[in-house]
């Protein structure tokens, strides 16, 4: 296999890179959603049964489902979902995330309410 789509529970705001909270805050809360990152691309890795493949390259596309057509800036959505790239790394899915090749994130109504998917293509053979 050489593709896996990630879901993920919802970002907060305290990630968010115009967010105004405290340096140490931003820390803890991107700890520990790094840590619950690690723990759904185990489950999406287990799920699709893959071991631990440790891709050099990828490309990653980064998906917000939301409630509302607000305007979304693309970078700050890419640097907001930082700790999801980096829980890639953490849970064996690629070797660094150095090697991510990053689409553009795309934003899409979704009335069930908020979440993250990101969806991870293998690029080349390692």
């Amino acid at each position: 296999m050489n593709h896996l789509a990630i879901e993920f529970p919802p970002l907060p705001l305290a990630l968010h890179p115009t967010s105004p909270p405290g340096r140490w805050e931003k820390i803890a809360t991107a700890k520990k959603y790094r840590h619950e990152g690690g723990l759904a691309t185990l489950a999406a890795m287990n799920a699709a049964g893959l071991g631990r493949p440790r891709w050099k390259r990828a490309r990653t596309r980064l998906i917000y489902f939301v409630k509302d057509n607000r305007h979304r800036d693309q970078d700050n959505l890419l640097l907001w979902a930082a700790a999801y790239f980096d829980s890639l790394a953490d849970a064996g899915l690629i070797a660094d995330d150095r090697g991510l090749v990053h689409s553009d994130p795309a934003v899409v109504i979704w009335p069930d309410g908020v979440k993250v998917r990101i969806e991870v293509a293998r690029i080349g053979k390692d």
